[in-house]
Formats: C-alpha cells, sequence, structure tokens
C-alpha cells in the first residue's frame, strides 16, 4: 500500500522542529492509531502543520525460505530478525558496545521461534559457537533438540542444573580470559546464554535458594552472581547473554542491577507498565495484535518488526549446517573432543593428549568446554611430525 495523508496536526508558532520535538509529535501520533503511520514537516510557512501519513505496514508472515539470503549476508555476531514497516530487513547485532538482549514478550506471540532462530543463526555463522539454553517450560528450544552445539538444561524439577550450566558457561568465559591474558591476539567463538521464561526460572531459584542459605549468605541466589559476571565481562570474549519472559525487572534478575546491561530490547503483547519499564519512552505506542509482530529499541529509536518464521525443522537444518562455501565436505566438518582427534589420527586419546600440550594444533576452537579442529589442521599438525609415519 502507497503511503497515504490521513489527517494533520496544526503546530504552534513557538514550535522549533527540533529532533526530540519531531519525534515526540511522531509517537504520540503512532500512538494513538491502530496503524503506523509517518509524518511529513510542513515547516516553510505558516500555520506549521505535522501530516500524519499511513505508510506501508509491515508483512503478517516473513517466511525463511524466501528470505533465507539475508540470513547468509549476515556476518558473524549480527542477526537477521525480520521486516520492518517499510519491507526492509531489520537486522540486530551481538558486537556492539552493550551486547546483551532483553524481550518482556506476552504468550503466544511467537517468542519460542524467535529464540531459536536466533540461536540457529549463531550456530550457523560461526562453527565454533555453542548455545546454553536455560528453560523451565521446556518448548522454548524444542525446534534445536539433538542439535550437537546447543547444551540445554529444562527439567523444571532440577534446578540446580541450570545453576551448574549458568556456572560452566561462566568458567568458559573466565577461561578465554585466561587465554587472552597469555596471547591478546586470541579470538573466540560465539558462546550464547539464552534465559527463558525468566520469571518462573528467577521464582523458582529464589524458593530453592531460601532452603539452602545460610544466615551469611546473601539474598540472592548465587546464579545471579555468574549471569552479573558474564554481563559485567562477556563481551570481550565472545560471550553473550539473552533474557526473555513475560517479565523482565530489578527483582526479578537478582536484585543486583542487570536490567541495564541489556543494550538491546524488544516488547511485544505488552502493556503500559511493560513498556516504562524496558523502553521508558513518551508516548506509549500500542501494542500491536499479530503474532510475531514486535518492536524493538536499540536505545536511539524503536522500531516495529515482523518477526522472521520458520519451522522446526527448517530451523535445525539451519542451525546443524556449516557454511561451506569453497571448501571440501570434509573441511566442512569438525571433530570434537579429544577421542575424536585422536581417532581421526589413529591415536590413544593419552598420546594425543601429550602431543598436543607439547605442540598446539593450529586454528583449534571450542565447541562448550570441547576442543575441536577441522580434519585438514589436523592431518597438517600430524604430518609437520606430530604423528610417525605408519
Amino acid at each position: 500500500m502507497s503511503a497515504v495523508k490521513i489527517g494533520h496536526i496544526e503546530l504552534p508558532d513557538h514550535f522549533r522542529a527540533s529532533p526530540e520535538e519531531r519525534r515526540a509529535v511522531a509517537q504520540l501520533a503512532s500512538a494513538r492509531l491502530p496503524f503506523e503511520v509517518d509524518i511529513r514537516w510542513q515547516m516553510d510557512r505558516r500555520p506549521f502543520v505535522a501530516e500524519i501519513i499511513r505508510v506501508a505496514q509491515c508483512p503478517r508472515v516473513v517466511p525463511f525460505e524466501q528470505w533465507r539470503p539475508e540470513l547468509d549476508k549476515c556476518k558473524r555476531g549480527e542477526i537477521f530478525v525480520g521486516l520492518d514497516r517499510n519491507r526492509k530487513p531489520y537486522r540486530a547485532s551481538f558486537l556492539t558496545d552493550d551486547p546483551h538482549w532483553g524481550f518482556e514478550v506476552g504468550s503466544r506471540r511467537g517468542k519460542s521461534t524467535f529464540l531459536s532462530i536466533t540461536a540457529a543463526q549463531i550456530l550457523h555463522q560461526d562453527p565454533g559457537a555453542s548455545v546454553t539454553g536455560i528453560d523451565v517450560k521446556r518448548e522454548s528450544f524444542k525446534a534445536l533438540f539433538g542439535v550437537p552445539r546447543l547444551i540445554l538444561s529444562n527439567d523444571p524439577r532440577n534446578i540446580t542444573d541450570m545453576w551448574d550450566k549458568v556456572h560452566e558457561f561462566r568458567q568458559e568465559m573466565d577461561r578465554r580470559c585466561d587465554a587472552r591474558g597469555e596471547d591478546p591476539s586470541l579470538e573466540f567463538p560465539f558462546a550464547l546464554l539464552m534465559l527463558d521464561e525468566l520469571s518462573q526460572f528467577s521464582a523458582q531459584s529464589q524458593q530453592l535458594w531460601r532452603g539452602m542459605k545460610e544466615p551469611k549468605d546473601p539474598a540472592h541466589p548465587p546464579v545471579w552472581d555468574d549471569i552479573a559476571a558474564i554481563m559485567w565481562q562477556g563481551a570481550a570474549f565472545r560471550c553473550h547473554v539473552l533474557m526473555a519472559g513475560q517479565r523482565i525487572d530489578h527483582q526479578i534478575t537478582g536484585g543486583i542491577g542487570l536490567i541495564t546491561s541489556l543494550g538491546f530490547r524488544g516488547l511485544a503483547g505488552f502493556r503500559k507498565q511493560n513498556w516504562e519499564r524496558l523502553i521508558g519512552t513518551h508516548p506509549i505506542p500500542r501494542s500491536r495484535p499479530e503474532r510475531g509482530r514486535w518492536i524493538y529499541s536499540d536505545g536511539d529509536s524503536e522500531t516495529w518488526v515482523q518477526n522472521l518464521w520458520a519451522t522446526d525443522a527448517e530451523i535445525k537444518a539451519y542451525a546443524m549446517e556449516v557454511p561451506g562455501a569453497g571448501s571440501t565436505a570434509a573441511d566442512a566438518t569438525w571433530l570434537v573432543g579429544l577421542a575424536a582427534g585422536a581417532g581421526h589420527l589413529g591415536l590413544s586419546v593419552d598420546a594425543f593428549r601429550k602431543r598436543r600440550e607439547r605442540d598446539p594444533v593450529p586454528e583449534e576452537e571450542r565447541r562448550g568446554n570441547q576442543p575441536m579442529w577441522r580434519p585438514g589442521a589436523l592431518d597438517e599438525w600430524a604430518n609437520a611430525g606430530n604423528v610417525p609415519a605408519a
């Protein structure tokens, strides 16, 4: 649909049309109307006028198959989210100054699909990447069940396992920090910690902690200290946090000031209090009813987007596929863990470990807590004298 003028606002003579004033008028118009609008400014004669223009709306659906080429264009750490109201690709990135994400999303708004597609893109882009998923309702990552680089804890009866998985993620961050200290040139694959159903996870964690804590222990469960460390230190080592739930506030996140570390935020199916808490600008726009229609804020502007949609099968296949342009099939695979590497070289695990410690394998990456290599890199290392000829 082309742009159509539907009305105007007559402005006072003292209206300066500063960026802040223009934004306020545009937001006011958007908040009062049930569709998306733009403003055309007439400021060269009196009376000054803000013409309200009904613009092209976001599409109802953004199918994966049609838009996959846009996913493939993304750099590592960049996510294709969907299409904005001008039908242009909208992307978000973990490679920013505030590289952690938070989303308040009502039920039946496409949250599980969004989380799974985001994880799949990270896993697809970076063959050394890993995703740790924490989900007390079991449903959020079902599209990724069976993907090797997904580390999942989703049993609501075992909250301590969720704490352990978060702690292991922090330990991986600390390992990277130590390695960088020894070699400042080191780069690392992405590691993404995704916490869904945050309110329930927080409530169950608090209940469990009340039965465990000693009088001198802090009021909040120690898992929040691990999450805080990751949010405050992880960006330098490509360790990132994504939180999602129907409510994200100071208390739910441990009461230790984590909300300010969420640089990229989104809402769907929201009310006034959700907007005030997470975004805070005025006037407050109306929530959209379409499933998958979210509004995002990068701290500077807000954008309505129709999120990418995919089937579970499409998501899983994309997550497991390694980009192989210009490579052989063998080069597109990875050998994960000491046993796999040793088996490829015909060595015992102990012999491989000792020779690797003496002469590290070039281009070694990590998957979770395990080393991994491309077969070609191991063969070159072996041919350099690390494995005796048969």
